[in-house]
């Protein structure tokens, strides 16, 4: 288990690897394994660069003149970890209490990084690793706050492979395989031309047709899609295919055990997508502007931009395209595609959404009507998008400050205790046409008043 140059497991069997290279034949399948005599002691500078590397010579044994050690604890057959105490009273030694990662495999394979935060005698257990040494050079170079990593790594055919998992029978070229049975499979391989094909085949459900397959039906469908060598992953209840849909990972398969297992590991098939920047200004009811501008074409050679919003499509010219014609207090979405300078268009990761501004309230008049026992006020609008509060209008008269309901309001007129008729009205609202522009409105003078049954 090998993942971005990290080597996190190195004792297996058959194995594949990715050089992540960009060379045409990055897929390295089934060849033989080796890995350096001695792990690699790797010293990290405050940027997370590594900037020194030494051999450690032994594991959890005391080490001789000149030499280095790393003290880890491991497993026994009941899946426990043992712990153990190192005496580290006249030694150089450096304990990386709280890891990262330290993993320890077996006697013979480890994987530890962290920050050494000690140099006193400690408990090794889960969780936490150390380094002795008799090397000056690496004495001088660790002490505490540093970032250490200790791992073997492999050489030979995977030695410029930054990504390895484990695999089973190769199936192109033809080999003996011990896959005779049908049963859910994991399949990847390449062709002549460097193309990687992944396949996932359901299994173990006949109720469904799905029977799986055997090595050679599986390097007979691998050679049908043009496959020049194929390599079998894990298979039964771990073959699973998720895609990604947007925040969703979604399984695209039909697996054995009735739902995804909890797998240890995947092949994680990820696109350089361009980076993408976008800014949307001068919103209007009917109009707005996108900025859009690529910070990296992810080396894309890219020669146009353009974004498709509401099934229309418009090129991105001097970062920035216009849009008109719009529908006022309406939520748009555009993803963004870019064109390659060989004339492929492709669709990026990148899309956004925006709101056009709701069309401006009108205010036409308010109405005062007086009964025996009120005086019943009226607020004529017109507000078609909800942009505003003028149902629920804050209205002053008399001292009293009153909140309208759908825009009316009933005022007994028993809340005026010396019996003064209206005086001091007044009616406020505000209103709010996108997500910033907001205005408050006082009318201080009725513009029409209109009082039934005056009895003054």
């Amino acid at each position: 288990m090998v993942s971005n140059g990290e080597f996190y497991r190195t004792t297996t069997g058959s194995t594949i690897g990715f050089t992540n290279d960009g060379s045409t034949n990055t897929l390295i399948g089934n060849e033989n394994i080796k890995r350096t005599d001695k792990m690699i002691l790797a010293i990290y500078d405050e940027n997370d660069n590594i900037i020194q590397e030494f051999d450690i010579d032994k594991l959890n044994q005391t080490p001789g003149n000149g030499e280095t050690s790393v003290y880890f604890a491991i497993y026994n057959s009941d899946k426990e970890i043992v712990p153990f105490e190192l005496n580290l009273e006249g030694k150089n030694g450096y304990v990386v209490e709280e890891a990262i990662k330290a993993l320890p495999n077996n006697a013979n394979d480890f994987y530890g990084i962290g920050v050494i935060s000690s140099t006193s005698s400690t408990t090794i257990t889960q969780g936490n690793f150390a380094i002795v040494t008799e090397n000056d050079a690496i004495n001088q170079a660790l002490s505490i706050g540093k970032k250490i990593r200790c791992q073997y790594e492999y050489i030979g055919e995977y030695k410029d492979a930054t990504d390895l998992t484990g695999c089973g029978g190769t199936l192109i070229p033809a080999t003996s395989s011990s896959i005779p049975n049908r049963a859910p499979r994991t399949v990847i391989g390449q062709k002549a031309d460097g193309t990687i094909v992944m396949m996932v085949i359901d299994g173990r459900q006949g109720n469904k047709d799905m029977y799986g397959a055997d090595a050679l039906e599986l390097g007979a469908i691998m050679s049908a899609y043009g496959c020049v060598e194929a390599y079998n992953l894990d298979g039964g209840g771990s073959s699973t295919l998720v895609i990604r849909s947007g925040d969703k990972f979604i399984t695209t398969n039909s697996p054995s055990d009735g739902k995804e297992r909890s797998d240890a590991n995947c092949i994680l098939i990820v696109v350089k997508d361009p980076v993408i920047e976008y800014e949307i200004t001068d919103i209007t009811q009917n109009e707005a502007k996108l900025n859009i501008e690529v910070t990296d074409e992810m080396d894309k050679d890219i020669d146009k931009v353009f974004i498709k919003i509401d099934g229309n499509t418009y090129e991105v010219s001097n970062n920035q395209v216009s849009l008109n014609n719009l529908i006022h207090n309406t939520e748009y979405s555009f993803d963004i595609y870019y064109q390659t300078n060989d004339g492929k268009i492709y669709k990026s990761m990148t899309s956004g959404t925006f709101k056009t501004q709701k069309n401006m309230p009108t205010y036409y008049n308010f109405v005062v009507e007086e009964t025996d026992e009120a005086y019943e006020f009226y607020i004529y609008y017109k507000d078609d998008d909800s942009a505003s509060t003028l149902p629920t209008a804050t209205l002053k008269c008399n001292g009293f400050t009153l909140f309208m309901k759908d825009g009316r309001y009933t005022f007994k007129k028993s809340y005026i205790k010396d019996g003064s008729p209206l005086s001091d009205i007044s009616l406020s609202y505000s209103y709010a046409l996108g997500t910033e522009k907001r205005t408050s409105i006082t009318i201080d003078k009725v513009e029409y008043l209109y009082i039934n049954n005056l009895s003054k």
